[in-house]
């Protein structure tokens, strides 16, 4: 399937997508008096429920080759159309997201708007690339809830990952990048462990949560 602008679940409605061993292609730039790239918004306005995962191998791949305007994939609500929503991404059997990782800029964001919560999960060596990630975050600026769940041997990879004062983020898979916290970090899964492969910087009202297991012998496992 190949388009340029997607919503799923718009204006207050329900609705939901899946990719089972297959592409969904957003590709170019929508020109009517304003340019947008490329972009896919899931659960978008107050009100809605949107769903979209990917199994078994499926990719979404959002992109711009002009490289004119940044491409956009959004959960819960749409910077500067429609506030609010609830957004789930789920990816799971090798699938992988990819937003503008050609010559276009790409942002993906996790409960995008006030008001709109996000949540996004990944398992079973599952894979997301963009440039900027947001959770519950826009640019500086606190956005929504959003929450990242990163399992099962998954990798996310973006230049800025910045996690709002409403983000969470945890799991027990990779995270590459420079990340920004004034949320929840909390690596592992009761425990476990979060490998980053980049930069960490706990600002103002960030929290990074540890899980301690005992040994058995007065001390703990490392």
């Amino acid at each position: 399937v190949r388009t340029t602008l997607m919503g799923i679940a718009d204006f207050g409605a329900s609705g939901s997508t899946q990719i089972d061993n297959g592409t969904l292609l957003l590709s170019g730039a929508w020109r009517n008096g304003v340019t947008i790239g490329a972009s896919l918004a899931v659960g978008n306005g107050s009100g809605s429920m949107g769903t979209l995962s990917l199994i078994n191998g499926g990719r979404l791949i959002v992109e711009n080759p002009a490289g004119d305007t940044p491409t956009n994939l959004s959960l819960g609500g749409l910077a500067g159309f429609l506030p609010g929503g609830s957004g789930l991404l789920s990816l799971s059997g090798g699938s992988r997201v990819e937003v503008g990782t050609d010559s276009s800029h790409g942002q993906l964001l996790i409960g995008a708007t006030a008001g709109g919560i996000g949540v996004a999960t990944l398992d079973g060596a599952s894979r997301i690339d963009t440039d900027y990630l947001g959770v519950g975050a826009f640019y500086g600026a606190d956005a929504g809830v959003g929450t990242l769940i990163v399992n099962g041997g998954s990798l996310v990879s973006a230049a800025s990952i910045e996690i709002g004062a409403q983000g969470f983020v945890g799991g027990t898979g990779t995270l590459v990048g420079s990340i920004i916290n004034r949320g929840v970090f909390s690596p592992g899964s009761s425990p476990g462990s979060l490998t980053i492969e980049g930069s960490f910087c706990n600002q103002a009202g960030g929290r990074l949560m540890l899980v301690v297991e005992a040994d058995g012998m007065g001390g703990v496992k490392t």
